[in-house]
């Protein structure tokens, strides 16, 4: 498996050949000094979920490679886009299981998420550093997730995702509870998630200095988080 500082630095050229000088420069920023916080969610196995629906019909499906290609391919996408789309593919590169795919009623991918089994608890923390804490074997670790353009703004997040978590627990019958940590700046995220069928039980603090990174984890509620408040009209 790729060193961490290795992907780092070919996602750090690769931004700068594709025209992302403000997002690279960002991102040596954050590196260098900066604080951030996450919502920790879980949803449990059995749990029913009524998110809103999405605009298209949708079925979950297993990530394959001839899904994978559809996906991964970066014609016509921005720098920011191509950038978080190579940090998928490395995901699906790595060889993680736990791949799942929400297809409209053609079969084009609509969303796209890993709930990868509590028994690569190790090849996680390896691969993604200290942002999960070090789960049992009977957790989902939820990461990588990516909506196509052509589905934005189409309410596939939140149905997609509630789909995808019912399809990871069927396929791993020993797999208890599920675990994600959406930016709690990331509203779409963070509400899209709760929508489907995960519930606020943790913050995670994580912290760069020079580089290095450090990540604390603390019992929150919805309270704990601006995000999840009540927009004013």
């Amino acid at each position: 498996m790729i060193d961490r500082a290795v992907r780092r630095g070919r996602l750090f050229v690769r931004q700068l050949a594709d025209g992302g000088r403000e997002q690279a420069t960002a991102d040596l920023r954050r590196w260098a000094w900066s604080q951030s916080e996450a919502v920790g969610l879980r949803c449990a196995r059995g749990v029913v979920a009524s998110p809103p629906k999405a605009t298209v019909a949708l079925e979950a499906r297993p990530l394959d490679d001839e899904l994978a290609a559809r996906l991964f391919d970066v014609d016509g996408l921005g720098p920011d886009d191509r950038l978080f789309l190579e940090r998928r593919r490395n995901i699906y590169e790595a060889g993680f299981d736990g791949g799942w795919v929400a297809v409209d009623d053609t079969g084009e991918p609509a969303y796209l998420q890993w709930l990868i089994p509590g028994r690569a608890a190790d090849a996680v923390h390896d691969f993604f550093g200290p942002i999960f804490p070090r789960l049992p074997p009977d957790t989902l670790h939820v990461e990588g997730a990516w909506i196509p353009p052509a589905f934005r703004k189409r309410k596939v997040m939140g149905e997609g995702l509630a789909l995808v978590t019912a399809a990871a627990f069927a396929a791993e019958p020993d797999a208890r509870v599920a675990i994600c940590y959406p930016a709690a700046d990331n509203r779409g995220a963070v509400v899209g998630t709760r929508s489907a069928g995960y519930e606020v039980f943790e913050k995670r603090t994580e912290r760069w200095r020079l580089g290095r990174r450090t990540t604390s984890f603390a019992p929150a509620s919805e309270a704990d988080f601006a995000v999840l408040r009540p927009v004013s009209p």
